[in-house]
């Protein structure tokens, strides 16, 4: 995972965390995606990256956030 990646990881966890339901967008601006890419580098993180998926469902699951809306956002393409 590049450095980039870490940082989404820990801002859709945050994002989770302040709204109850994650925001893929805003934790790709978080993480210092620019502005223009961050939906795209959001669902690129969520759809095509098998680690960053295992990294957010286990730090999902230690928070004890619902895991059936992060599958939902994921299964859905929401960002």
């Amino acid at each position: 995972m590049t450095e980039k990646q870490v940082r989404f990881c820990e801002e859709y966890v945050k994002t989770a965390l302040e709204s109850g339901e994650p925001n893929g967008a805003e934790a790709a601006r978080r993480a210092g995606y620019s502005t223009n890419t961050a939906k795209g580098m959001a669902h690129q993180n969520l759809h095509e990256s098998p680690e960053v998926r295992s990294v957010l469902a286990r730090a999902l699951k230690k928070r004890r956030l619902p895991l059936d809306r992060f599958l939902k956002v994921l299964l859905d393409g929401k960002q």
